[in-house]
């Protein structure tokens, strides 16, 4: 199963970018130096995200690229994810679904 390199590069700036926003660090620098990136890198991915949110208009329930998502405590005895996404959308994947066919599937319900 090959795996998009890019979307990969882009979700984990992406998880970076968000877990400095509502994390409690001190500074950028020392963020950097604790997630071993550089501060450039950082600085350039957060600017890109930040312009992505000032674009997005007030009617719209989540921001580009993030899907809400909920940690079922009581898990199956087989691994999979339920993803829910809203308005009373759930959808369920069992573990050895197709990885390219869900980036297609949230690409298009996000």
């Amino acid at each position: 199963m090959a795996v998009n390199k890019r979307v990969v590069n882009r979700t984990r700036w992406l998880g970076l970018v968000s877990e400095y926003e509502y994390g409690s660090y001190p500074s950028i620098r020392s963020f950097c130096l604790e997630h071993g990136i550089s501060r450039d890198s950082f600085q350039r991915w957060r600017r890109i995200y930040s312009q992505r949110i000032k674009h997005t208009s007030d009617s719209d329930a989540h921001l580009p690229g993030f899907i809400p998502v909920q940690v079922d405590s009581h898990p199956q005895k087989e691994s999979g994810i339920r993803v829910i996404v809203g308005n009373g959308l759930t959808i369920v994947v069992d573990a050895d679904f197709d990885t390219a066919t869900l980036q297609r599937l949230l690409g298009a319900v996000a």
